[in-house]
């Protein structure tokens, strides 16, 4: 089967230092837990997942692995994400063999969110991308609500 048509999951990956351990007083109830920014962030990937055409978001920190790897990507911005100053580029990954990530396909997307971040409008989005027809509405939904700024999207939600 088609994992895909079997489970719907969206997937966030985020590396970092965590702190992990059984957490809890002394006596009592304890259970294990896993804290700090990295798990955070990639709660924040994984629900950004229904906002895009792709089941699994990385930060920037994992490309010189997915290269290394039969994997490809396709860049989604820079992102500054509820809870968190810093910014942090985003990706897509997937396998090669998936048509959203053709290369030429990929180059066609990244081009035309640049011209996007550079001139804070959203228009001229070729018909050849209309896999990405969620990524557009989604982009252009914030474009409206003034989530990008900079080349930098703001994001305040969950």
């Amino acid at each position: 089967h088609n994992m895909q048509q079997t489970i719907n999951a969206g997937i966030g990956l985020s590396c970092g230092l965590v702190v992990m351990g059984d957490l809890g007083p002394k006596q009592g109830v304890r259970k294990f837990g896993i804290l700090g920014d990295p798990v955070n962030l990639a709660s924040r990937l994984e629900s950004l997942t229904r906002y895009f055409s792709t089941e699994i978001i990385i930060t920037k920190d994992f490309l010189s692995t997915t290269h290394k790897l039969p994997l490809a990507t396709r860049r989604l911005g820079d992102y500054r994400v509820k809870g968190r100053q810093e910014v942090v580029s985003l990706y897509a990954l997937g396998r090669p063999d998936d048509p959203r990530f053709e290369s030429s396909i990929v180059t066609l997307w990244e081009n035309w969110l640049s011209v996007v971040e550079k001139n804070s409008t959203i228009e001229n989005f070729p018909p050849q991308l209309k896999m990405f027809q969620k990524d557009f509405e989604t982009l252009s939904k914030w474009h409206k609500l003034g989530f990008l700024n900079q080349g930098i999207w703001s994001l305040e939600e969950k």
